[in-house]
């Protein structure tokens, strides 16, 4: 019996998501998105994710944050979030560091991008 709060992923479409209790009582997938989406739970769809490779933008959100930590700790403020960034500048951050970044960011950059690589 799957219990609410497992990860779970869909068979066909690979979405990932976990099980919340749905407002009739029965049971939902939220989807990892950032606006709010709860799709029908079926167990002939939905598997147990035990293994959870992050998808290559949720890499990139990651660097992009430690990125603006270390530029905070450097004395640069007034970074935005990645919430408050627009889509084209999060998919920048898939193909490398900024072009003006200092040696320390790229060298933060290609740590985090190299230890989420697929093996």
């Amino acid at each position: 019996m799957i219990e609410v709060g497992t990860r779970v992923r869909n068979i066909m479409t690979h979405q990932q998501g976990w099980i919340v209790e749905s407002e009739g009582g029965g049971l939902g997938v939220k989807l990892d998105r950032r606006e709010l989406t709860v799709v029908p739970y079926s167990p002939g769809q939905w598997e147990e994710d035990t293994e959870r490779p992050l998808a290559p933008i949720q890499v990139a959100r990651i660097a992009y944050e430690a990125d603006r930590a270390l530029r905070s700790v450097e004395g640069s403020y007034g970074v935005k979030e990645w919430a408050a960034i627009l889509e084209p500048e999060r998919i920048r951050w898939l193909g490398g560091p900024p072009k003006d970044a200092t040696p320390a960011r790229i060298r933060l950059y290609n740590a985090i991008m190299g230890a989420f690589k697929p093996r």
